[in-house]
């Protein structure tokens, strides 16, 4: 009987076990014991091949539905994994790279890799130490996919934002190193540490407590870390440390005061320990392009913004990521790129809905893996006191610029933006107020969330004595919704006699 060759199979050392080939009544296996249907030798024993294209390649006219073949492990030839591959005769799926694989000789019938509950990178042909491997990750980069890295570093050019759970490797991405470390079904998961608290250390420092180790996890908007799956990294300190505002300033030279500061760790790849900056918190005074023109963002300015320039050199922020705190006044979060600055402006990659009094962070360059561990004031000569919780912050700071300090007041825009830190949800003050007359009656201020009279506290007062009374009330609690503002209406049969209003800084809450 005439044969045509199509592949060997080989067992795991390489020895010849048959041969494939096309013949009368079907595919045909030349063994040592003689000649058999492809489906009689499948059946018989374990099939070993060495590659993907060789599984490929094996004639699908005697194969039965489930049967199993084994290919060889890794192979550096294509880049594709090995593995055990059942034949699933009646699947018309679409050929995946990895875990499906079609025989171009046939519509029907697929080659499907038997894996429990995980997928290898290696599988779909990603190479060790290989150029971008951007397209193969994100394609298993899914939600509820459990992706083995196999102890390797993968290159991917861009910035990666992990979806699946990935374990047991690296992927080296523009943005930074993700270090998955080797996890398995029943690990739990890894609980991340909270806001750090910060309180006043010396007249040059501010006072940050932290644990053994910290989750490289990128920056906390309200509440949240943005990159939850960051290498973990000692921080050499079991308690708390100083952080100075004379050297730990990252970007800056010298310090500037009147400014909101952030406390930052970071680390880079092959470090055990991380280190400890500071970096100012920017505000925009007017935009031109994407460039962006800094502002003063101390307290007791309001909204009003002027110009200002920083202690740095040019282009020192170059590829840093950026939190865009607010666009338009109102919460934003989203990220953004550095792309030049000078010692007054900053050019991004993005500004889409930055206007002029709008805050935002830049992470500290130099640095392949960062997080965010809370914020702090520095005044005309040293860090304003506080005392932290990690979340709520107890902080007396200026009164708020442009509340009526007497009459009444009609559901009235305050913002307290730059009186308190960038990333503040709440504000904490003292109401006060003088009612120079001899009248009794009642008094009542009404505090909204947004301008559509939706009260969130209410601060009555009934005067029932005839001399001159001064009612404080406080601290009263104010949570944001869009903006770092709040709506005051002011009311009641004694509302003219009001004079001396103050709505003092009591601190704020930054979980």
């Amino acid at each position: 009987m005439s044969k045509i060759r199509v592949n060997e199979i080989t067992d795991l050392n390489d020895n010849l076990l048959w041969n494939v080939s096309e013949g009368v009544g079907g595919a045909h296996v030349s063994t040592a014991s003689g000649d058999q249907t492809l489906n009689e030798a499948l059946q018989s024993r374990v099939i070993y091949v060495d590659t993907i294209a060789d599984l490929q390649a094996l004639p699908t006219s005697g194969l039965v539905d489930g049967q199993q073949v084994q290919v060889k492990e890794y192979h550096a030839g294509t880049g594709l994994g090995g593995g055990e591959f059942y034949w699933d005769a009646p699947s018309t799926e679409t050929d995946d790279g990895g875990t499906i694989f079609k025989v171009s000789s046939v519509a029907t019938g697929r080659w499907k890799r038997i894996y429990e509950g995980e997928t290898y990178l290696v599988d779909f042909g990603a190479i060790d130490g290989g150029s971008d491997q951007a397209p193969i990750v994100d394609q298993l980069n899914t939600s509820g996919r459990r992706v083995n890295l196999s102890g390797k570093t993968f290159a991917y050019t861009g910035d990666f934002s992990p979806v699946a759970n990935f374990y047991n490797g690296t992927i080296s991405a523009t943005n930074r190193d993700f270090s998955f470390v080797q996890k398995t079904e029943e690990s739990p998961a890894t609980i991340l540490q909270g806001r750090a608290r910060i309180d006043y250390g010396t007249p040059n420092s501010v006072r940050v407590w932290v644990p053994d180790s910290l989750i490289m996890a990128g920056f906390r908007f309200f509440g949240t870390y943005r990159k939850p799956q960051g290498r973990q990294v000692s921080t050499g300190v079991n308690g708390s440390l100083f952080v100075s505002n004379e050297t730990a300033l990252s970007i800056l030279n010298t310090k500037k005061l009147s400014n909101w500061y952030a406390v930052f760790a970071g680390v880079n790849r092959g470090d055990t320990v991380c280190s400890f900056v500071n970096l100012p918190f920017f505000r925009a005074h007017s935009l031109a392009g994407n460039t962006i023109t800094l502002s003063d963002g101390g307290e007791g300015v309001g909204e009003t913004t002027t110009s200002t320039t920083y202690d740095m050199a040019n282009d020192v922020m170059v590829g840093s990521e950026v939190l865009v705190i607010q666009e338009g006044g109102n919460w934003s979060g989203r990220t953004a790129t550095v792309t030049a600055n000078t010692n007054g402006t900053i050019t991004l990659d993005n500004v889409t809905g930055i206007t002029s009094g709008d805050f935002f962070l830049v992470a500290p360059p130099g640095f392949t893996d960062y997080v965010y561990l809370g914020s702090w004031y520095l005044d005309t000569a040293e860090p304003r006191n506080r005392a932290d919780t990690g979340d709520v912050v107890g902080a007396l700071h200026f009164q708020i610029p442009g509340l009526p300090e007497a009459g009444a007041v009609s559901n009235q825009k305050i913002s307290v933006r730059a009186m308190i830190s960038p990333l503040a949800t709440a504000y904490l003050g003292k109401l006060s107020y003088n009612l120079s007359t001899a009248s009794t009656g009642s008094i009542a201020h009404s505090f909204r969330h947004d301008a559509n009279s939706h009260v969130i506290a209410v601060e009555g007062y009934y005067k029932a004595s005839s001399t001159t009374e001064t009612p404080v009330t406080g601290p009263i609690q104010i949570p944001f919704s869009k903006t770092q503002a709040f709506w005051l209406e002011a009311a009641g049969s004694l509302v003219g006699s009001v004079t001396g209003r103050q709505f003092q800084c009591y601190g704020w809450i930054e979980p």
